[in-house]
């Protein structure tokens, strides 16, 4: 039989499934707000990060959101179905393109944030500012 440390292997079990049950609770919450919108979770990510950081390529958007190359493609075709964004050309690279917002998408991220960071305002309600620091340090330990 394998010699391990007990102790330490159930406190890490203990921490994975805090871990998983806290996001669980985050992931719902926020699904239930999303959803109420009429996008999916990838769909608000894509228009999130376009908000927030600009016209990206394809490439940026995946570094950016967690998702699959495969699904970005069904999420990027029906946000441009919806007349969320549009694809331009990219003037540092002809021969790729570069992912935008439109009024529409703006006019829908922005219906969207209020409540999105309201709720997550109150899904940490409970932690101080010095505990959400911690919280932040010790998530980016994680290997």
């Amino acid at each position: 039989m394998k010699d391990f440390n007990k102790e330490k292997d159930f406190f890490s079990l203990g921490t994975l499934i805090a871990f998983r049950k806290a996001n669980n609770i985050l992931s719902k919450k926020e699904a239930l707000s999303i959803n109420k919108s009429g996008l999916t979770l990838g769909q608000f990510a894509v228009l999130e990060i376009l908000y927030s950081k600009g016209p990206l390529t394809i490439s940026d958007i995946l570094n950016g959101i967690l998702t699959t190359s495969g699904n970005i493609t069904v999420i990027i075709k029906n946000l441009k179905r919806d007349g969320y964004i549009i694809q331009i050309p990219n003037p540092k690279d002809r021969r790729s393109s570069l992912i935008s917002l439109t009024e529409n998408g703006i006019s829908k991220i922005e219906e969207i944030l209020p409540e999105h960071f309201s709720n997550i305002k109150d899904s940490f309600s409970d932690l101080s500012h010095e505990e959400k620091k911690l919280l932040i340090r010790l998530l980016r330990k994680i290997k």
